[in-house]
């Protein structure tokens, strides 16, 4: 490596701990701000990521941090990987306090709104997008998908702020938790269900491998989740290992469920946390409280990353009358 190149890697280099620092303090930030004011945190984290993103890049001509060319640059694709890594975490994380005895609570709720809202909210989403933001049909099916989760990300920071407890706490942490999977699946059963219309190949075919696929990741996270209990009870792990190889085994249970198929990595680290929520395991709440942790800097991290990577020029072509008819109908 001759000097100059060296100069490029130094410069890419600290630009890249620069942005990671700047996540993270804006996150937490936003987080702490949010607790003495007692405002939603999420809306702080999305306006903290879009002042040093697009608002920014209008004010001064670039943007003070721009996610996709930090993370992207240079022949680099981080981007995506370290935020489907980051939703893996904070899904194990919310699986956690699944416990099916807080089922019992709410339990014909949570049914009638995973497999009844779930699959009617995708319906009226899709026509939502395709009569009123005007998409195309296959567009359309995919967004209203994505739309469907709601997800720990949302759901879990607002619950923490207001305290909610009882039959209703118990039921938005099971729907925002359960749907996150479940409407990333819709999304990638659309979207295969469209591409294979298109080549021509067998629609139910690719459709029964999907369902195989997301029941295969169910019993991967039930596997390591009784892998980990075992090992644990069994004594096979010091205890300053614990919190270690929890972190490291959701990382190898998500990527070898994605290997499978695509966002089925998300439904694997959900039933992964679920199989120790359940488990009795002593030490558990210690270990959730690590991961607690964890997940608030992730989630943090997470909102200032997608919201900071948005342009100006995205943002106008996103402001027009069609998004403002299908954000009312929505």
């Amino acid at each position: 490596m001759n000097g100059i190149e060296f100069a490029l890697a130094s410069a890419g280099s600290s630009e890249l701990i620069f942005a990671c620092a700047l996540i993270g303090a804006l996150g937490i930030g936003a987080q702490w701000l949010a607790w003495r004011l007692q405002a939603p945190a999420i809306v702080l984290m999305a306006l903290a990521g879009l002042a040093v993103g697009p608002l920014w890049s209008v004010i001064f001509g670039h943007p003070l941090l721009d996610p996709q060319r930090v993370f992207n640059g240079g022949g680099k694709e981080l981007l995506r990987p370290i935020v489907s890594l980051a939703v893996a975490v904070i899904l194990f994380e919310g699986g956690l306090v699944l416990k099916f005895e807080t089922l019992r609570e709410a339990g014909a709720a949570v049914r009638r709104m995973v497999f009844l809202g779930g699959p009617l909210a995708w319906g009226l989403g899709t026509l939502a997008a395709r009569y009123a933001a005007g998409l195309d049909w296959g567009s359309a099916v995919v967004f209203a998908g994505v739309l469907v989760v709601t997800g720990p990300t949302v759901i879990m920071p607002l619950l923490r702020q207001s305290k909610l407890g009882g039959r209703a706490g118990a039921f938005l942490k099971w729907e925002g938790i359960v749907n996150d999977p479940v409407g990333a699946l819709f999304a990638v059963a659309a979207f295969e269900i469209i591409r294979v219309a298109a080549t021509g190949e067998s629609i139910l075919g690719k459709g029964a491998m999907i369902i195989f696929a997301a029941f295969v990741g169910v019993v991967l996270g039930i596997a390591f989740g009784l892998g980990i209990v075992r090992a644990f009870r069994q004594g096979w792990t010091p205890e300053y290992l614990k919190a270690p190889i929890i972190f490291a085994s959701i990382i190898l249970c998500y990527a070898l469920a994605e290997m499978i198929e695509k966002e089925i990595g998300l439904i694997a680290v959900t039933a992964y946390g679920m199989t120790l929520a359940n488990s009795r395991l002593a030490g558990l709440n210690e270990l959730r409280k690590f991961k607690e942790d964890i997940a608030v800097l992730l989630v943090s991290g997470v909102f200032v990353i997608l919201t900071a990577n948005l342009t100006p020029d995205v943002i106008r072509r996103a402001l027009t009358w069609n998004t403002l008819a299908f954000i009312l109908v929505m």
